[in-house]
């Protein structure tokens, strides 16, 4: 593609804005102009080699994960909340998205030339015995936490395995300082041990083999949550272990079309989980679906983001704003519940149980995904929107300079990092808080083990 947009920003958002509007006015949806201009974002990013970037996926992940979902939806929120509801939000996801591009194109254009020279993959660092063994204990801490949990939902839902207890966080009060520190590794650890398990096969073999071989023990991860139902868990440590190994054997594998293929993808087609989750894994693979979850659950288990943001406006148009508690559950969520009882539960679930009154169809570990503005809507309403755009416009670049100025990567940690904020940025879209929880708490895992490794964090660029 040859398309690029050279124009001031000021220029470029007028642009944007106009074409939004023309669109809406053409096919009466914000949305449709919304995947046109994010498109055209992503466009940009390719001709300026700069596809490898966060901001790249972001714009990915906001017309997969927002934009469809708005223009699918647009008949269900309609019915359940208004029209005017529904224009509102689509309004709000118009001002965040070009307040974003504006703040990233503004620190961009003054730090950066047009065209990025790219990546240059030189790794030279192996992973040593003792770091393997720790990514071996990782991986015996994973399958003590979760085999269990795959165990229960083999033959049943479950809906029913977890009905009763407390979640969106209030259960770790119940658990022991060391069960809730134990508890919180192992899961994030299925999330990065199938890329460190490639790169300490790739100290022997090739990539591809390398790659290969990863794939028998990662694939005993991916099954347990596959059986547990936990889609994007498999998503986001497959992606991982994808970026990788496409970072590492660029100079074989086209990396933004395996990417893109994967991602939206795997994203769509890990909807399907779903049903395993509402059922069982047995029940599914036999068709005996349980009759109460099919028919009830089916509105509230896929990731209807902007429905669930239009319950937010709703519901926020006669309660209170809650002036930065929602944002302090997120900010906090490492902090155990053990040292802090009074610590707010996640916003998506304790949202949709009162905006619904009550369990309505869906499990009592579901929170409703609302988007990245249901957190900072429900605090400031409007306000809120904008600040989170202006600091997700200015996260992404921060990110992404950090790997430009740095583009020779002679540490494997560089390029698993990489690839996990790549995901990262993509899924930021559907909810804040996993966003923070899988960026930060992995970054920090990650450069633990590879300071175990005697890794240094930053190279100079020598080119």
């Amino acid at each position: 593609m040859n398309f690029n947009l050279k124009t001031t920003i000021g220029a470029r958002v007028t642009i944007y804005l106009f074409i939004c509007v023309l669109l809406n006015i053409l096919f009466d949806n914000i949305y449709i102009g919304l995947v046109l201009v994010s498109f055209i974002e992503i466009v940009t990013q390719i001709n300026r080699n700069n596809f490898i970037s966060t901001y790249t996926f972001w714009n990915l992940g906001f017309i997969t994960i927002i934009c469809l979902d708005g223009i699918l939806s647009r008949d269900e929120i309609i019915l359940k909340t208004s029209l005017s509801n529904y224009n509102y939000t689509s309004y709000l996801f118009l001002i965040s998205q070009l307040l974003i591009i504006t703040t990233y194109r503004v620190f961009e254009k003054r730090k950066f030339k047009d065209v990025f020279e790219g990546f240059y993959i030189e790794v030279k660092d192996k992973l040593k015995p003792l770091t393997f063994l720790l990514i071996i204990i990782l991986y015996f801490f994973f399958l003590f936490y979760e085999f269990p949990n795959a165990f229960n939902s083999f033959f049943t839902s479950r809906f029913e395995i977890i009905r009763g207890r407390e979640f969106g966080g209030l259960e770790g009060a119940k658990r022991s300082v060391f069960s809730s520190i134990a508890y919180f590794i192992s899961g994030f650890a299925g999330y990065i041990l199938p890329s460190l398990i490639f790169i300490w096969f790739n100290r022997r073999f090739s990539p591809l083999l390398s790659f290969l071989l990863s794939l028998f023990p990662s694939g005993i991860i991916w099954f347990i949550y596959l059986v547990i139902g936990t889609r994007h868990h498999i998503l986001f440590s497959f992606l991982g272990l994808v970026g990788t190994y496409s970072l590492i054997n660029s100079h074989k594998i086209k990396f933004r079309y395996s990417f893109i293929v994967l991602l939206v993808a795997g994203y769509f087609i890990s909807n399907k989980i779903v049903d395993i989750r509402r059922h069982g894994f047995v029940n599914y693979l036999l068709g005996e679906k349980i009759e109460k979850y099919e028919k009830v659950t089916k509105d509230y288990s896929t990731d209807k983001t902007t429905v669930y943001l239009n319950y937010v406006v709703d519901y926020y148009e006669e309660e209170n704003l809650r002036y930065g508690q929602s944002t302090l559950a997120v900010i906090f969520f490492w902090v155990p519940r053990k040292f802090w009882p009074e610590k707010p539960p996640q916003f998506g679930y304790w949202f949709i149980r009162d905006y619904l009154g009550g369990q309505k169809g869906f499990g009592d570990k579901f929170s409703a995904p609302a988007s990245y503005l249901g957190v900072p809507y429900s605090d400031f309403a409007i306000v809120g929107v904008i600040l989170i755009s202006l600091f997700i416009g200015w996260l992404s670049n921060f990110v992404d300079e950090y790997f430009r100025k740095n583009s020779v990567f002679k540490s494997n940690k560089q390029v698993v990092i990489l690839s996990f904020c790549l995901a990262s940025f993509f899924f930021l879209p559907r909810q804040l808080n996993q966003f923070f929880s899988k960026f930060i708490v992995i970054v920090i895992l990650l450069n633990f083990l590879f300071y175990i490794n005697r890794i240094s964090l930053v190279y100079k660029n020598d080119k």
